[in-house]
């Protein structure tokens, strides 16, 4: 595939995510869990064909970090999901991809990775766009401000998600290292669910819809596009 057709149907991909969770009448962790929950279902198959293959082995401590990674982007999908019921999506889906500039950080003090001009201005312009963005939430609402804020904490998880990915991929394999963050995901998720309190049925058939659009779109063909990208 082209990589411009691809890097376009990723965005398209992403960007359906916040739709379908606003469109959606269930609650934060309930949408979560099942995201995660179909993902797992999805990616079961390809993992079972994979698992004798020698990189399917991994090492303990890997094993663990993966566990981690799951627990983060859990929270991450609960914090994120609640934003979208305080502020509006565009606030939301603006505050939480500024992965980035968390990224930039975690990169400089733990892998010690040198910063370029270039990278430094864009975080500069990022902060200062989501600084503007949450000013002008603080005179909507604190109920807007509030949800600004869920996101950044959101995004913060999401960036922890990705560099202890970064960090796993070195030596395991993609299939298996993303089965087990997404299997400790949806078990995180499940006992959030169980004691928030929060229903796990009866939905409409259209937030079943959304459930599995957002296992589908969002999250394994966003993933099948990124692996094309890299590969």
């Amino acid at each position: 595939m082209n990589p411009y057709i691809a890097l376009i149907a990723g965005v398209l991909a992403v960007t359906s995510s916040a739709i379908l969770v606003k469109y959606s009448t269930a609650d934060a962790g309930v949408i979560a869990f099942y995201r995660l929950f179909f993902t797992t279902i999805i990616m079961l198959p390809i993992f079972l064909a994979a698992r004798k293959k020698a990189k399917m082995r991994m090492l303990k401590k890997d094993l663990l970090f993966s566990i981690s990674s799951g627990a983060l982007l859990a929270f991450h999908f609960i914090l994120w999901f609640e934003s979208l019921n305080l502020t509006s999506v565009a606030s939301s889906t603006v505050l939480v991809t500024l992965q980035p500039v968390f990224a930039f950080a975690g990169s400089y003090f733990i892998f010690r990775e040198p910063l370029s001009l270039k990278a430094i201005v864009c975080a500069a312009f990022s902060i200062f766009g989501s600084i503007l963005i949450s000013w002008g939430d603080f005179f909507i609402s604190g109920k807007a401000l509030y949800g600004d804020v869920l996101a950044l904490i959101s995004c913060l998880f999401v960036t922890a998600y990705m560099m202890i990915g970064q960090y796993v991929r070195k030596r395991a394999d993609v299939v298996p290292y993303t089965f087990i963050v997404y299997l400790a995901s949806t078990v995180v998720l499940f006992f959030y669910v169980l004691f928030a309190g929060e229903a796990f049925y009866p939905y409409s058939a259209r937030n079943w819809i959304c459930f599995l659009l957002l296992a589908v779109l969002p999250t394994n063909f966003k993933k099948t596009i990124a692996q094309m990208l890299t590969t």
